[in-house]
């Protein structure tokens, strides 16, 4: 049985009875779990009838945490490991673009300005220096006839987790549960307007934060199969949008995209 903070719990409801008055919400804060994302669809299976309209969940400690196609994501002290759970009226199909929507919505949350970072297609929160400060991880279930959607988002809100190349902190000098409410609110706003227009509303405001616009990227397409081109920016749909002389091309799902190192066994698109 995993064990609630009871006293941090209550501080997270009273905060966010201030942020979202007008949603219900059912939130906990645990000491340490194996992934909040689990411990939500658990929660949603198994206390349904006595949730409110949202879900949250987070914890001080994750053990078994992941991002975006089953890589570890490691959560350290003072960072932020959130799970939001919303129902919808919509099919997983109508989400495109919604990964980039949720990294708007973390970046209008944060203290510093939204200069400070930068977004990199589809999940990735990177700092000034390209390195990686938060990720988000978006699932979709039906439980009891409804359709949920998962929204996971990590923070290193302190310090980067120790021997991860590639990551940073934030050395925001916020804890999780000043942080989490802001963001919550963001998120559910921002919710209601991609339910309402889609991604397409959000569009401009995420090419205008996009990490390598306008340089040559590597996009690996699968492990034996790598391509180059210049990233220009998602179409209307989210999908990444990348040309070369040979044309332009727009992927839904790649396994990396990073900025182009010279290989002389690389093929171009």
């Amino acid at each position: 049985m995993i064990t609630i903070d009871e006293q941090e719990t209550e501080v997270l409801r009273n905060s966010l009875r201030d942020t979202l008055p007008e949603v219900l919400c059912s939130a906990y804060v645990f000491p340490s779990v194996g992934s909040t994302m689990e411990v939500s669809k658990n929660l949603l299976e198994s206390e349904a009838d006595h949730l409110g309209e949202v879900l949250i969940v987070i914890a001080r400690e994750q053990t078994h945490g992941r991002g975006r196609q089953q890589r570890e994501w490691v959560t350290t002290e003072g960072s932020l490991a959130l799970t939001v759970a919303l129902p919808t009226e919509l099919g997983p199909e109508r989400f495109s673009g919604f990964s980039l929507v949720v990294g708007c919505s973390v970046l209008s949350s944060l203290r510093k300005r939204a200069d400070s970072f930068q977004l990199k297609w589809p999940n990735d929160i990177l700092d000034q220096r390209g390195e990686k400060v938060g990720g988000i991880l978006i699932e979709f279930v039906r439980l009891h006839g409804a359709n949920f959607v998962l929204i996971g988002i990590g923070l290193n809100l302190a310090h980067a987790p120790e021997h991860i190349e590639g990551a940073a902190g934030l050395r925001s000098g916020e804890s999780p549960l000043e942080v989490a409410p802001r963001l919550l609110a963001s998120l559910y706003r921002d919710f209601q307007l991609f339910r309402e227009f889609g991604f397409g509303h959000f569009r401009s405001q995420w090419v205008s934060r996009a990490a390598f616009l306008g340089e040559r990227v590597k996009v690996s397409l699968s492990e034996k199969r790598e391509e180059i081109g210049v990233f220009e920016g998602v179409d209307p749909s989210g999908a990444l949008v990348v040309s070369n002389h040979s044309g332009t091309f727009t992927y839904h799902s790649v396994e990396q995209l990073r900025l182009l190192v010279a290989s002389p066994t690389t093929k171009s698109l």
